[in-house]
């Protein structure tokens, strides 16, 4: 498997080697230390060597309310 991760405000593609799986968490074991900053959205779009921007984390609140097709 392979993720983007941001150096030097440039999009890297790191190699990763999983481990555990728990709930919707994978453990990475390889590639990526503390404090690296991993490419989260639009990873589809790009490419490596672009310029990218870290912006700072932020939760997005549960989405209640949802018509799930039932009436």
């Amino acid at each position: 498997s392979s993720v983007y991760k941001s150096v030097n405000n440039k999009a890297v593609s790191a190699s990763v080697v999983t481990g555990e799986r728990k709930n919707n968490m994978v453990e990475i074991t390889s590639a990526l230390t503390a404090g690296d900053i991993v490419i989260t959205t639009g990873q589809m779009k790009i490419k490596p060597d672009a310029e990218v921007k870290a912006l700072p984390y932020q939760k997005i609140p549960a989405v209640t309310g949802l018509n799930n097709g039932s009436r």
